[in-house]
């Protein structure tokens, strides 16, 4: 019986590719280079270092100066255009109901995930959260898995991890969990579970 989740966060908890792209549009702009959202969008979901990365490549610009410039734009962002998407409050509450728990491994930083968290209420639902300020190594790697297992004293036959990305999949998998895709999948990911809306995991884990 799953019991536990261990949850990524951008674009699987909460819905925040479209204002990190947005962040990432403004930013270009004011250093004098324009790129659609789309792609944008596409990039920033593989990963924020690739996407970054992938921009210095093609403008020349420095890393650290594309991501100073997000940074400044995605803090000018409101919490109100950064929400939960649905269902999840009520999917938090039923884990806690069945005595489990709820553990966030995120390679985004502290304090804008605490922030995130407060204004939608959320923060009491969470045992704990692994964040980039934890310095483990990034997703596929495993070892931040390894680490809230022990940490929260976490049953991996009865912990599940979600993710929206293949890496989220490949981490929790490498610690020895069960697996839940957020969104459509990569035709080649292999996950136990693929889901597009938090109720169908809901009666799943109410069945279960």
């Amino acid at each position: 019986m799953i019991k536990n989740i261990i949850w990524d966060f951008d674009g699987t908890l909460f819905d925040t590719y479209p204002p990190i792209a947005r962040a990432i549009q403004r930013g270009l702009h004011l250093l004098g280079f324009e790129y659609g959202l789309e792609e944008l969008l596409a990039l920033c979901k593989i990963s924020m270092t690739h996407c970054i990365q992938t921009l210095a490549d093609q403008t020349s610009l420095p890393f650290a100066e594309i991501e100073e410039a997000f940074d400044q734009q995605y803090a000018l962002i409101a919490l109100e255009d950064q929400r939960p998407f649905p269902g999840v409050q009520d999917f938090l509450q039923k884990v806690l109901e069945l005595g489990g728990k709820n553990i966030i491994i995120t390679h985004r930083g502290s304090g804008t995930l605490e922030k995130l968290l407060a204004a939608y209420h959320l923060d009491a639902y969470f045992s704990g959260c692994i964040t980039a300020d934890d310095g483990f190594p990034r997703k596929p790697n495993p070892a931040a898995f390894f680490a809230a297992l022990q940490s929260y004293h976490l049953n991996p036959a009865e912990t599940l991890g979600i993710g929206d990305r293949a890496l989220d999949i490949e981490a929790a998998r490498g610690a020895g969990l069960k697996t839940a895709f957020y969104g459509l999948p990569p035709q080649d990911l292999q996950a136990d579970l693929v889901i597009t809306n938090y109720q169908y995991l809901l009666d799943r884990l109410a069945d279960s």
